[in-house]
């Protein structure tokens, strides 16, 4: 971040104990950590009440914080610009990827559930709590907006305002836009013999091409990692993220399952019985999407229109906002625009949840402590007048 500078602090914090499928470790089930990176605005050293605290979620396979540095730089731009100020971002990388993945070599299994995510989200609010300051607001993307769904519905007034940009919320349980990433991830090349052999090979491709520039100079820096310790320019790289744990991530078999050889006890909103002739399918989606009318945050969603995952049809579903020229990877290749329709949206919902903070903390606090925890008289009238026929 160079024009809007931060200080980074990098933290390792536990993931949530017990995961959703057994299979999601390979032995115990409390070994898994979380890479954290909390960005703390240089410009505002001093925060004031009513500042805001960021909670961003990253897209799969797309390393937490260097890769969404660029659209953090353009919300503190716009955010100066919408009237309000940050106080700190945080981006946590999901436990089976990016530096996340790497904390958990070796204990990863091959069964990661989405709803995962949203219980790390919650013990890393709670381990953080004395810098998790009121309002917090999420900016999520693909599956991290699903997160963020689910974290909010869990806990309806943790986080004041989303930005869910193409969230992982589907009507249909299975639909082409999974199929083709998985399909085409499961045969990516995971190897190269140096770090510039990478990067040619990936400016040639149509995918790359559209991203902005910041972003392609992080992700050659930071979706790849050296196979040796050696720091050589000619060291061999390979994905920071494992092409496994990201097809895992795209879609569930339903083979094991309806076969009844596995997962027999696996708590499952949208069993795979009811797709007896799909080998894949993806449960998560669903149920959130018919959750949705329970959400109480406000809520801003973001598609590309040349959206991969997201058809007219499956976009009428939802409120959104449209970048005009962009795919499902809206935040990698019209950052600018991103940050701006974001940070002004969420200037509104700032002023609006100051206004309504103050009102409510001077209606409680004219309140004398000793009755704020007992029954009142308008309390006790109304359970008089209740039993009246």
């Amino acid at each position: 971040m160079h024009h809007y500078r931060t200080r980074i602090l990098e933290h390792v914090v536990p993931c949530q104990h017990i995961r959703t499928y057994p299979r999601a470790t390979t032995g115990e089930q409390e070994e898994l950590r979380l890479a954290v990176k909390q960005y703390t605005p240089l410009c505002n050293p001093n925060p004031k009440p009513g500042d805001v605290t960021i909670i961003g979620t990253h897209g799969n396979a797309f390393p937490k914080a260097k890769l969404y540095e660029p659209l953090w730089e353009d919300m503190l731009q716009h955010a100066q610009k919408a009237g309000f100020s940050i106080r700190n971002i945080w981006i946590v990388n999901m436990a089976h990827q990016g530096a996340s993945r790497v904390l958990n070599q070796g204990n990863l299994g091959n069964d990661p559930s989405w709803f995962d995510h949203a219980r790390d989200l919650n013990q890393m609010v709670n381990y953080f709590r004395r810098e998790m300051v009121r309002p917090i607001v999420g900016i999520g993307h693909s599956v991290g907006g699903h997160s963020l769904i689910n974290l909010s519905l869990y806990h309806p007034r943790l986080l004041e305002a989303l930005v869910l940009i193409e969230p992982g919320v589907f009507s249909k349980a299975n639909i082409p836009g999974n199929y083709l990433p998985a399909a085409i991830s499961s045969r990516r090349r995971e190897m190269w013999p140096s770090r510039a052999a990478a990067a040619e090979a990936f400016v040639k491709k149509d995918f790359y091409q559209r991203w902005d520039s910041r972003v392609l100079d992080l992700w050659v820096k930071h979706g790849l990692r050296n196979v040796s310790p050696s720091q050589g320019l000619d060291t061999e790289v390979t994905l920071t993220t494992t092409k496994h744990q990201e097809v895992f991530f795209y879609v569930w078999p339903t083979f094991d399952a309806i076969s009844g050889r596995y997962y027999k006890r696996v708590a499952d909103a949208y069993p795979a019985s009811k797709f007896p002739n799909d080998a894949f399918y993806r449960p998560e989606p669903i149920v959130m999407f018919r959750m949705l009318p329970s959400l109480f945050p406000s809520v801003l969603y973001g598609f590309g229109e040349k959206s991969d995952f997201f058809t007219p049809e499956m976009r009428a579903e939802n409120l959104m906002v449209t970048s005009t020229g962009a795919s499902c990877l809206v935040p990698m290749e019209v950052v600018g625009e991103t940050a701006k329709q974001s940070a002004r949206w969420l200037g509104g919902r700032i002023h609006e949840w100051q206004r309504d903070e103050s009102a409510e903390r001077d209606a409680w606090d004219a309140l004398p402590n000793d009755e704020k925890c007992k029954i009142s008289r308008k309390f006790v009238d109304a359970l008089a007048n209740s039993q009246k026929p």
